[in-house]
């Protein structure tokens, strides 16, 4: 246990600064931030209020899929013939997740000009948008059972110098999330309908930007369609419809291809890739220690996220194994 040696000297702390945190913390996370968390279907991560106030530790996820068959015709019997939807489920585990950062003491406070109130809280708030974002990107990206690989390569061993990220990749995203099993359903996206959105990491951006000649055409028809278009904020830009984002928790590695190959693994994501659910969402504790010579602020939430998987398959993922350069 570590204490912040600087403080502010006001130990009383304000509990309206929870609501605050929360807040805060929900904005810096990039799946909140982005709008892409909520309770209906039609979510790129689905959340689950089943157990907020409730007793137990872990939620239930259901999926009827279509059913099939020629039915039958005429005067054909019908009774014997009836058929069965076929009904798949996933799991989310809750466990509970707290941080905390403790100020050394009145002396130390007496010494500080920062408001250390208001940056424990900023701090803290931080950490959770940030550890919220780890665990989706965790659970998304873990064991994928759809990937498309860069150039011809068949598996991660396979990338090769020149596999980059392009924009060809995402049309084969396109295309394949319509013949998937299942498949993998686009959301409703700022407004707009949308066949997926792909995460990419930093580096498979600056390849993209700087080594697919299609990225400046495929710029020039986003600004056709307009800059001030929804489903371009905080995107880099679009291709088929699909908001291109940018992010540095995509998973990387170093060791694709022969060995040493430096790759990286984009998300195409479409409705119902994860589900977060909670069973207390705000954990928010101030508490004073030492006879009051010291204060300390504790955020948490008793949480489970997971990819939903259902009959083995991913139901709104593929992943995007690419090289990339090491920027």
């Amino acid at each position: 246990m570590a204490d912040w040696s600087v403080a502010t000297g006001d130990a009383v702390a304000r509990k309206v600064w929870a609501k605050d945190a929360f807040i805060e913390g929900k904005t810096e996370s990039y799946f909140y931030g982005q709008g892409l968390v909520g309770q209906g279907p039609n979510n790129i991560v689905m959340e689950r209020p089943e157990l907020e106030g409730n007793q137990g530790d872990t939620v239930h996820v259901f999926q009827i899929r279509e059913i099939s068959g020629a039915g039958v015709a005429n005067d054909g019997m019908m009774e014997g013939a009836e058929v069965a939807p076929n009904v798949y489920d996933d799991a989310i585990v809750l466990t509970q997740i707290r941080q905390a950062i403790r100020t050394a003491g009145r002396e130390s406070e007496m010494r500080s000009l920062l408001d250390m109130r208001k940056w424990m809280k900023e701090l803290l708030a931080r950490w959770y948008g940030a550890y919220i974002d780890q665990l989706i990107f965790t659970a998304v990206e873990g064991s994928a059972t759809k990937t498309i690989y860069g150039g011809d390569a068949t598996t991660t061993g396979t990338l090769e110098a020149g596999d980059y990220m392009t924009l060809s990749l995402i049309s084969k995203c396109v295309t394949y999330a319509k013949k998937a099993t299942p498949l993998v359903v686009g959301p409703t996206y700022k407004g707009k309908q949308v066949p997926g959105i792909i995460v990419i990491s930093p580096d498979q951006a600056a390849d993209l930007m700087e080594r697919d000649a299609s990225w400046n055409q495929s710029r020039m028809e986003a600004a056709i369609r307009g800059n001030d278009n929804p489903i371009f904020t905080g995107a880099l830009g679009a291709h088929r419809n699909v908001p291109i984002h940018e992010h540095s928790r995509c998973a990387t590695s170093t060791t694709w291809g022969s060995g040493a190959v430096n790759g990286a693994q984009a998300s195409f994501m479409g409705c119902q890739a994860a589900a977060i659910a909670y069973s207390k969402k705000k954990i928010w504790e101030e508490k004073t220690f030492d006879y009051q010579n010291k204060t300390g602020f504790c955020i948490g939430a008793i949480l489970g996220v997971t990819k939903l998987v259902m009959n083995s398959n991913d139901i709104g993922y593929i992943a995007v194994d690419t090289m990339r350069s090491n920027n």
